[in-house]
Order: structure tokens, then sequence, then C-alpha cells
């Protein structure tokens, strides 16, 4: 048996105390402090455990148990542990694992058989407690008013009466140790503190999920839908008790999505769809909806906070658990402000890992930030189920003993009954920095890229169909099939090439719109109906080949023909159509074809190539001097690396691009409707030797603010790793380096205040005189390299895709609208029908401020009788927007909702206009209903 115990610390007191230390060697640190805790120790003693400083241990050795932990190696005198040997003294050194050192600490010794382990490792936990009080008291400009003496008897009798047996005496004596601490905390900081434990679940490990659920304390699960529906149908026994413990309010859930994908990258109705679904998941399986946001993956965005409050959420944890950058505030709890004003509680600093020492060691240094800086003090922790540190389980014990440290609380109760934030912070996108693009390159995902441009395509075309399904049903009065919104959620890890059904969906919505159409009594007649599901009107042009004749009609601007084939600028009117009836004529001989010396040319726009390299040398307008735009492709490879301990260089200055050669430069079309110029060559090194072969198409339509640019890439050479320092990319360059940049999310103009930039629409070049756009086509990753240049990433490592679209827009009024009609627009349909009665235009639905789009639209039905619709409405240019959005037909009274269908007021309606108001960046739904008094 030993006389006294000893850890041996390089510190002079608490306040020097080693808790810098990170790894093995405070995992040593804790665990050789915690091993002297154990209750045979202190029985055996008759005292409470001891520390010392290493260069100055005890005088007496014999008959002495010392801890040694790895802080203290480099300290100890050469000698100390052969002497403390050889003086009878039991030395155990270099220990990191708790389980171990405790051991070691009771080798030898007897071991009562009365002992529970469950107490003995209470005792362990309030040697923690202990621990850390007195360090945060100390951290809280404070000196220790514990009373030792008092403590040291308690502790010794409980441990007595612990290895005897009496366990409850033990315990009750455990607890006036742990009162005694709380007391002295309360001393100098009597507010609760709080404690949330965040419990994240993936579908590998839902297994260990179940033991969780066990844990006393409160804890809170982080699950998606998706994670949700995969636990019920794996650990059906799981989510049942998951399901009996959400009723009991033992437990909290963090979530809200369906899938935990790209969220920032994803259009509106992409983002709301799978919060929709993500909920229905959890109320299906788990008969609970969460009511506090959180995920596991990097994904936000200063749009989420009015969604989340539309939804029905009252909270969010504003951090995620993945890589990534985003903006912490200096308060725990805080009142998070959106871009168009709306406000939700948030949780706005990281969580600690809880899996690790390094968080346990200095945890009072962080329970004293929140004391001294929140007004509600919190400390989160986030653990895969089940893999916890020993020390979290400490603090799970104390907290079932004493509030001294902590509380723990559901999310749910914690944002419910802890006082409002009087701070609110407004965490601005450019800080949000996520990792799609190079976790996709460096797990080797199929389509790093291609998987999220085809996404927006497969979305803008299911868009387009459930519009025109829409519009068929408000014309005709009937309800059309019922089905689920289409929607893709694909991602990286699961292909770009996966088959899509979004084309026959939209073949499907033309032919039914084609055949409720209204029609004349006049003889079929060939012709080319144009749907234009989106709520602004559309000037586009189109190869007309499908006629024996070239179109014409009101809806023609131009037609002509030339070798390669029949060609028309059109106009269609928004959510309406346009028909193209063959037996149209050519423009007057003064019209001038659109190439003209190589120059291909429109009212708008002049552009030059280069004969050599067959790049897009200039864009010249008639307005201004100089050259807009230029544009190349490239393949970017990494520099010469600095060597180790050189000044830093941004890989932008030592970045090697290849050179552009053509090899042919032909003019496919040149008529007064259309010009196409195709280039073909190769990209070389400085040494001539071939990288890739290019071929560019580039099309200019008459009345067309867009160069539209065909990409087709052949590499000879695969990209490096880096998936930000290689790849071949479209780079464009502009003259002002002082120019802003801006770029949309969510469908949302924003400022570019990074060097890294994620755009699935379009990113705007403005020089206070002009806008210049690069429409995205739904590419997401794009560079902003040393000021006046832009690479959109083509084919990083690991892309499969080889052809792509792009567009250039010249001083375009609203980008978005252009960018989304060169995402996706529907084709033309060839027709043999009479023409429609309403005319060769017509449309059901048309806003008049042009700042704010329809992101959905929706018939509202009783029985199969449509009654009217439902509408979403997007402010996307940052400003505010007043106006009316006009009916084909009169409207009885206009409901403002809530995404979660809460009624929330009326909106003005008179006739046939609905008068509406948003605010900068605002979404908005409202449910129009007809007036059955009059059929419009």
């Amino acid at each position: 048996m030993y006389q006294e115990v000893y850890i041996l610390i390089p510190c002079h007191s608490f306040e020097d105390f080693p808790t810098h230390h990170r790894g093995d060697e405070a995992a040593s640190l804790l665990a050789c402090w915690s091993a002297i805790w154990r209750p045979e120790l202190i029985a055996g003693t008759g005292k409470m455990p001891q520390w010392a400083r290493i260069d100055s241990p005890p005088d007496t050795l014999d008959e002495r148990l010392l801890l040694i932990p790895l802080v203290s190696e480099k300290d100890m005198q050469a000698g100390f542990s052969r002497r403390a040997k050889e003086s009878g003294a039991k030395v155990i050194r270099k220990m990191v694992n708790r389980d171990e050192a405790i051991a070691a600490a009771l080798e030898g010794l007897e071991n009562p058989d009365s002992l529970e382990e469950d107490l003995a490792a209470d005792f362990v936990a309030l040697g923690y407690c202990y621990l850390q009080t007195e360090l945060l008291t100390r951290q809280m400009r404070y000196s220790s008013n514990l009373d030792e003496v008092y403590f040291s008897e308690k502790l010794v009798a409980a441990a007595q009466s612990a290895v005897i047996g009496e366990t409850e005496a033990a315990r009750v004596l455990l607890q006036t140790c742990f009162d005694v601490l709380a007391e002295e905390r309360n001393s100098f900081y009597p507010v609760d503190s709080y404690f949330l434990d965040l419990t994240l679940c993936a579908s590998t490990t839902l297994t260990a999920l179940a033991k969780e659920l066990e844990n006393g304390q409160p804890t809170n699960v982080v699950a998606s839908g998706e994670v949700i529906e995969q636990l019920a149908q794996s650990q059906p026994e799981t989510a049942a008790k998951l399901r009996e413990k959400l009723q009991a309010k033992q437990c909290g859930l963090i979530g809200g999505e369906y899938r935990e994908g790209p969220l920032p990258l994803y259009d509106p109705e992409t983002l709301l769809a799978n919060f929709r679904q993500g909920i229905s998941a959890y109320e299906k399986h788990v008969g609970y909806r969460p009511t506090i946001f959180g995920r596991r993956r990097f994904g936000l965005s200063s749009f989420l906070p009015q969604v989340l409050k539309s939804l029905g959420f009252h909270g969010a944890i504003h951090a995620t658990m993945d890589d990534g950058k985003f903006t912490h505030s200096n308060q725990t709890k805080v009142s998070w402000q959106g871009n168009d004003g709306c406000k939700i509680d948030a949780i706005a600093r990281p969580p600690l890992d809880a899996s690790t020492p390094d968080s346990f060691i200095a945890l009072f240094q962080r329970l004293g930030e929140a004391m001294d800086s929140d007004h509600v003090a919190t400390i989160c922790f986030a653990h895969w189920p089940g893999n916890v540190s020993p020390w979290y389980e400490d603090l799970r014990r104390i907290a079932r003993y004493s509030s001294g440290l902590g509380s723990f609380m559901t999310v749910e109760r914690y944002f419910a009954e802890t006082e409002l934030p009087p701070y609110h912070d407004t965490f601005k996108d450019a800080r949000y920095n996520s990792p799609y693009h190079k976790q996709a390159v460096i797990r080797r995902q199929a389509g790093p890229v291609s998987a999220h441009r085809d996404r927006a395509v497969d979305n803008a075309k299911f868009d387009a169909a459930n519009s025109v399904e829409a519009v068929t049903a408000l014309v005709t009065g009937h309800a059309g099939p019922s089905h689920d919104p289409h929607r893709s959620w694909a991602e990286p890890a699961e292909g770009s090439t996966a088959e899509s059904n979004a084309d026959s969906i939209v073949e499907g919505a033309l032919t039914n719109f084609a055949a409720k159409l209204p029609r004349r009594d006049d003889p079929p007649s060939p012709a080319l109906l144009i749907a234009n599901p989106i709520s602004f009107t559309a000037v586009g042009g189109s190869e007309t080949d499908q006629l024996d004749s070239l179109p014409g009609g009101k809806a023609t601007l131009i037609a002509a023909e030339d070798k390669s084939g029949r060609h028309a600028v059109w106009e269609a009117p928004a959510c309406g159509y346009a028909w193209l009836p063959a037996g149209g004529s050519s423009p007057s001989g003064k019209t001038q074809t659109m190439i003209k010396d190589g120059v291909l040319r429109n009212e708008y726009m002049e552009v030059h190539f280069d004969p050599i390299t067959g790049a897009l040398q200039s864009i010249y307008d008639y307005k201004s001097r100089g050259n807009r735009f230029s544009q190349q492709l490239a393949l970017r490879l990494p520099g010469e690396r600095p060597a180790t301990g050189a000044r830093y260089v941004d890989p932008d200055e030592t970045a090697v691009y290849s050179i552009m050669a053509a090899d042919s430069i032909d003019i496919v079309t040149n008529t007064s409707a259309a010009g196409k110029i195709k280039i073909a060559g190769r990209l070389i090194n400085t040494a001539g030797h071939a990288l890739a072969q290019f071929e560019q198409v580039y099309t200019l339509w008459r009345s067309s603010r867009v160069l539209e640019i065909d990409i087709h890439l052949t590499p000879h050479e695969e990209p490096k790793m880096e998936a930000w320092n290689s790849y071949f990319c479209a780079r464009f360059a502009w003259s002002d380096g002082s120019a802003f940049l801006y770029r949309d999310q969510h469908w949302q103009r924003r400022r570019v205040d990074s060097k890294r930039i994620e755009a699935p629409n379009y990113i705007e070049v403005e020089n206070g005189k002009a806008r210049t756009q690069v429409l995205t086509g739904g590419l997401p990753f794009h560079q902003h390299v040393r000021g006046r240049m832009l690479d959109t990433i083509l084919i990083p490592r690991g892309e499969t895709a080889r052809t792509f679209k792009l567009g250039i827009g010249i001083d375009l009024p609203y980008p978005l609208q252009d960018a989304r009609r060169l995402t996706y627009s529907p084709p033309p349909r060839l027709e043999n029908a009479p023409s429609p009665t309403p005319g060769d235009t017509s449309w059901a639905l048309h806003l008049d401020a042009k700042n704010v789009i329809i992101t959905a639209l929706d018939p509202l039905t009783s029985g199969e009788a449509v009654i009217g619709f439902s509408v979403r409405l997007l402010e996307t240019e940052g400003r505010p927007a007043k106006g009316k959005l006009r009916c084909f037909r009169n409207v009885g009274k206009a409901v403002l909702k809530e995404f979660n269908g809460e009624a929330t007021g009326g909106a003005l309606t008179n006739g046939d206009r609905v008068e509406f108001e948003l605010q900068a960046g605002q979404w908005r739904q409202i449910d129009v209903y007809w007036d059955e008094q009059t059929k419009g």
C-alpha cells in the first residue's frame, strides 16, 4: 500500500498549469491526473491525491506512487527515476492511455470485490472536475476559496465507503464534494452554463447510435432525413428508441434537409425541395421533425435564415463539422441575419471535438471565455456515435452530480429557455469557402465539375416541365397528372454519367401543352411551337430546319438561310408561347450578314479572333473605346514550388498556362439572323508539345446581347491533383484591374470578395460604365487570377466530360434571365396543326418588376378543378421590388404563405393583378385564387 500518491508536473502552481499541450502529451497529462483519483488509492493513503513540481519532487520517496506524464519528461532530473525506484517508490512514466495508466497505478494492490466500477469512475470524474474548477477559478481572475480540508475529508470518507461496498454512502459523500466545487464556481459566476452534445450520424455509423441513446445526459442527434430513412430501414429498433427519446424530450434532433448536398450550389427550388423531402422523412420514420437546423457537411449561406424561418425552424447551428471555411462570431448564441434582413437565433461558434484530449485539457479556457463574453455561456461538443474521449465521459458523469461546469441540454430546450441574443451577425457570403471541388478531386470522384453542371441542367429542365404543366392546368382549368416534384440531387460521388429522365419529362409536358392549346378551325399547317416557361420575355434564336421553308408570323423577328440551314430569331412572352408558322421570307437585301472579314457582329457587339492562336481576341461595343473582353482555352499547371523555408509565393504567380494554336477557322453560318464560326486547334506548351485538341464554336444571333460558346476539349495530358492549381479552363480577361466582380448564388447577385468563386449561373465584371457577364451554363467553379482574369474550370483531374457551353453577355440588364436561358430552354416543337386561338403569341402570367423572378408555379386545385395557383417570387438583384403580377383572368384573393403552409396575411388585388412588395433578396410565396364571378 502507498503512503502518498503524486503526479509530477512541470509548473509552479495552477496559474501556469501546462494546458497548452496537444495530442499525446495532453492525453498523457490527463491520463496520469485521472489515475491518481481512483478510490482504491485515496482510501489506501487516507489522503487527497497530490501534485508536485517535476523539478522539485517530494523529499520522501519510500512507499510513494509517482506518475510522470510525457509533458514532464524533458524537465525531469537525470537519474531521478532510478533514485525513486531504489528509494522504494513506484514510478509510472509515459502513459498515454487512461485505462492503462489506471491499471498500472492499481497493479499489485488488492482488488476490492465490493467496489462498483461505475462508482470508481465517478471518483475519476471528480478529479477532472476538481482540476477544471481550480483552473477556471484562476482563468476568471479569482483565487481559490475551496476549503481543502473539508473537501479532502469528504473525499477520503467517500473512497473508504466505496471500497467496502457502502455505495449509497459513498455517493452521498461524492455529491458533497461536487457541491463544494460548484459552490466555488458560483462564487465568481453564479449563472448557469450549458453543454450541447452533438452526435453526428452518417450511414456508416448507425450501429453505434443505439448505445449513444442510452447515455443518461441529453444528447442531440445531427442527421439528415436520408440518414434517418436509412436508420429506420436498417436499424428499426434504434429508430424506435430515437422516437421514444424525442417524444420524451430527452434527445434533440438537428437537421432539416433530406440530403446534405452542396447547399451553396443549389438553386432556390432545389434547396426548398431538399428541406421539404427531409422534413417528410423525419416525420415518417421518427414521428418528429427538427426545428433546429444543422448539418455535418459544409453548407451555409446568407440565404438560409429566411428559408428556415418560413419552414418553421426556431434555431440553427451556424457551423459545420467538415472542411471549408465560415465566419465565427465572438458570441456563441447570436441572431443570424440573412441577406434579406430576416433573423433566426443561431449558435455561431464551432463545436469542440469530443473525441480528442485537446478539447478537454484546456476546457476551462473555453468556459472562461464563454463566461467572460457570452450572454449565455455555452460550449458545443461534436462526435460520432460512441466515439468520445474518456474525459467527455467524465463531463457527462459530472453533470449527473452537479452543474458546476455546465448542464447538458437538448437544443430545443436551449433555444426556448435561454435568453434571447442581444447581438445579431450578418455573415457575409464572401467568408464562406466550400471544400466541394477540392474534396471531389482528392477523392477521385466522378465528374467533379460536370456532376454539378448536369444537376443544374436537369433541374432547369424539371423547372421548365413543371411550369409548362402548371400553365397547361391554369389555361384548361383541369389539373394534370399528379406526381412528386422532379428534382436532381446528383453529386460527384454518384457520378456524372447517370441516366436522366429530364428530357422525357420535358417532352411529355410539351406534348400535353400542345394538345391542350386552344386551336382555330383553320386547316393544319406546319409551324414551330416555342414554349417559354420562365417569367420574363425570351428573345432567342433557333435552327428551323424542321420546316420546309423559313418561319414567319408575328413572333418571328427575323429569319434567313444559307448552306448550313434555316435560322430564325423569335420573341416569346413570359409564361407563354410563340407560334412560328412556315411561309416566311428572307429579309431585304439591305440587311447585312453577321460575319464580314472574319469579324462576328450584330447590333450590340463586334467579336474579333486571333488568326494565329484562334483565341477570342477582343469584343467591342459601339458606345465605348477599347476591348471589353477576351477569351481563350488553357491548361494550367503548377509552377516550381518554393524551397523549404523560402518566402511564400502565391501559386497564381508561378502557375504555367498553355498556348493556343489554331489549325482552322471556318465560317459555319453567315446569315442576317445568325453568325457561327468554328475554330479548331491545339493547346501546346512552350516546347510545342500538344497538350490537348480543342474546338470552339462561337454563335451570335441578331438582337442578342449574348455570344454563345460551345467548347469541345480532348486532353492528351491529365491535370495534376491540385484542384485549384491545375485544370483545363476557359480564361477570360478584361483591361480594368479595378473592376468589381459579382456572382450569383441561389439566383441572387452577390459581390465577389474572394479568389475562389462558386457561381452556377453567371459572373459579372463591372467597372462603373459597362457590365460584362460570363454565363456559366451550370459550371460552378471559377478562379479570379491576378486582378483582371477569370478561369472557369472545365476539366480538373478525374473529369470525364469534354463538351461545355458558356456565354459572354454585353451589358445585360438582368443577367440571371439570360443565364437561365443559356442553361436550358425548351427546344422548338414541330407542329402540323391549326394555329392557336389566342394568336401567334400569348401569355398566362406577367411580372412588371424585372428584378423579380418566378421560381415555382403550381396550380391550386379543388378536386380536379383548378381554382388558382401558387407562385414563389424571388428578388434577384439585391434591391427592393414593388410591382404587380398580372394574370390572364381576374383574381378573387391572394394570400401570403410561409413555406410551411402557414398564412401570414393577404396581398392586394385589383382585377387581374396582384400587388407585391419584396425586400432586397427576399423570397415569398403567394397563393392566388380566381374570381369565380368572371372567367377573364
